[in-house]
């Protein structure tokens, strides 16, 4: 669904508040910056995309605890209020904005994109995972022993993506480290 709006009307979307066989809901999926609150089936879905407010997402992820992939534009925000929300079968996650992990756990997390940012390491050591897919937005100017310290947080990784620019710096790295094969 796309909802093109003025922007003194957020609308609420409560025409599938029961669907018994809903399973995927993806809201604006290209007018990310026009954020949606939505009333769905939660515990039933499986796949939620969307551009909310940080709470806003918050609020939908507490009840969508069988959630196994989702594409979070995080719309607005400053930083987790309350507790994490467990998200236990969530297999691939997608977010504009990295700060946003601190809120979640995703014990099962497989494939995670997202930009490359210094919160990463911290996210890998405090929520054990057997990540196998990692997607970096990576600029022209991050710091490539950054990069390798995201990298060397995640050693089950077997896939790694990175959006931009490779930096010769991280290639070279990459090679002379012994536990990385590049193929």
């Amino acid at each position: 669904m796309e909802m093109y709006y003025d922007e003194a009307d957020i609308p609420s979307l409560d025409l599938f508040e029961c669907a018994p066989k809903l399973q995927e809901v993806f809201v604006n999926p290209e007018l990310w910056n026009f954020t949606v609150t939505m009333q769905v089936p939660w515990p039933q879905l499986l796949k939620y995309g969307g551009s909310n407010t940080w709470n806003g997402h918050l609020d939908a992820l507490r009840s969508g605890s069988n959630l196994v992939e989702c594409t979070l534009e995080v719309a607005s925000g400053f930083g987790p209020l309350g507790p994490r929300v467990l998200l236990p079968r969530l297999l691939r996650l997608s977010l504009s904005d990295t700060a946003f992990l601190t809120s979640l756990e995703t014990p099962a997390l497989l494939e995670l994109h997202c930009d490359a940012d210094s919160t990463l390491p911290s996210f890998f050591y405090r929520v054990p995972c057997q990540l196998q897919k990692l997607g970096l937005g990576v600029l022209e100017n991050t710091d490539v022993s950054g990069l390798i310290t995201i990298i060397n947080a995640i050693p089950t990784i077997t896939y790694l993506g990175i959006v931009s620019k490779l930096p010769a710096e991280l290639l070279h790295e990459l090679c002379a480290t012994p536990n990385w094969r590049l193929r």
